[in-house]
């Protein structure tokens, strides 16, 4: 088939959206990101919606809309324009902007089509609290106005729809894990070496390490599991971490005497993160939110069994007492029961196991998920034509 010219709006420096910017560049397709964070992503084309750093003359810079201005709303004006600008130069045959929050939400105002819209949790099922009633209906009007809608749950995709949405015009459409890198490991122990946690019972907490994440409730279920777990080692690490919040919990752990049960990593790439998933046992997550976690599916791949928050987008792959542990993230006795039950029975773990490995293959497969993706992009492209 004809490779397409794609122009994607979003975060450059997001795991998630380079994942899949490269995956289209590196199957062929002339691939552009316009961006507010501008990272090198090799085959890709990039383009920084904000203010050009460099030297410009007065004249050229007002040509483009860029002027001196503090102004919040004034900038984003002149950002729409020379969005619009930018795909007028690029002549992309689709459009997709990567959630509905800055720089993503720009495609609103871009009169582009065919234009798709992955949402996150974030445009749809809940919102900040300062969220106000010109942003509610900015997006209302985006995912109303756009060729086609994808998320990574059934229960995303639901919002999305109770938005206003055509249910026909939405579908789940997942990043899918990358299985160059995250695969089952027959030995663990090898890969627990390889990172220092030899002989140890892991519990991994990968989210990003801000109190959104609740990771400091993790940090609280640390003193009862290592009472009755032998050599036990709870590992936090993440993409993004708030560094103010993470000296906090360094210091909670050394106030409570627990801090030789841990292991404080921080900020790591994404290649890392796969190794600390094929070397855990337990991976636990606390999120009081989640539209449908990567990390989780990345755990599952990898065999960490999950202790998980009881969430309706969780459930659509994790049942509770079947495949992982469902808790109440603010249940801390229920936390520390269900991560010793993990790691006293091997049985029971190695079972769960088998079943995510299976369950992940069939769900949460990059190659799978970006293929039918693709078969997307060129049904909407012929529908346009229509």
């Amino acid at each position: 088939m004809k490779k397409l010219k794609i122009c994607y709006i979003g975060w450059a420096n997001s795991i998630h959206v380079e994942r899949w910017v490269k995956w289209f560049a590196d199957r062929g397709h002339e691939v552009h990101l316009i961006t507010d964070a501008i990272k090198e992503i090799e085959g890709v084309f990039q383009y920084d919606i904000k203010t050009n750093s460099t030297y410009r003359s007065r004249l050229e810079r007002y040509i483009d809309l860029q002027f001196n201005i503090n102004n919040k709303h004034l900038k984003r004006i002149g950002e729409i324009f020379r969005l619009r600008k930018l795909i007028k130069k690029i002549k992309p045959v689709i459009l997709h902007s990567f959630s509905l929050w800055y720089p993503g939400y720009l495609g609103v105002y871009s009169g582009f089509h065919p234009y798709v819209i992955t949402v996150l949790d974030g445009d749809v099922l809940w919102v900040k609290d300062n969220t106000n009633l010109f942003t509610k209906l900015r997006t209302k009007y985006a995912l109303t106005h756009s060729d086609y809608v994808v998320g990574e749950s059934e229960h995303l995709i639901s919002a999305a729809v109770k938005t206003g949405v055509r249910k026909e015009r939405a579908a789940v459409n997942k990043i899918g894990v990358d299985k160059k890198y995250f695969y089952f490991k027959e030995n663990k122990e090898e890969a627990k070496k390889l990172l220092g946690l030899e002989g140890c019972k892991v519990v991994l907490s990968p989210r990003s390490i801000s109190p959104f994440y609740n990771i400091d409730l993790v940090l609280n279920t640390v003193k009862e599991v290592s009472k009755n777990v032998k050599n036990v080692k709870y590992v936090f690490l993440g993409h993004h971490v708030d560094e103010k919040y993470f000296n906090e919990l360094k210091d909670k752990a050394m106030k409570n005497g627990v801090d030789r049960y841990c292991s404080f990593i921080g900020k790591v790439d994404y290649i890392t993160v796969a190794k600390y998933h094929q070397a855990s046992d337990v991976f636990i997550s606390l999120s009081p939110k989640d539209s449908g976690p990567m990390a989780l599916q990345e755990a599952m791949a990898c065999g960490a069994v999950p202790v998980i928050s009881d969430l309706p987008s969780v459930k659509e792959l994790i049942q509770d007492g079947f495949n992982g542990l469902l808790v109440n993230p603010n249940n801390g006795d229920q936390i520390v029961m269900s991560v010793i039950k993990l790691l006293d029975d091997d049985e029971m773990r190695n079972n769960y196991v088998q079943k995510n490995r299976k369950i992940a293959q069939e769900m949460c497969d990059q190659e799978k998920e970006m293929n039918k993706m693709e078969s997307m992009y060129y049904q909407v492209i012929e529908d346009k034509k229509g």
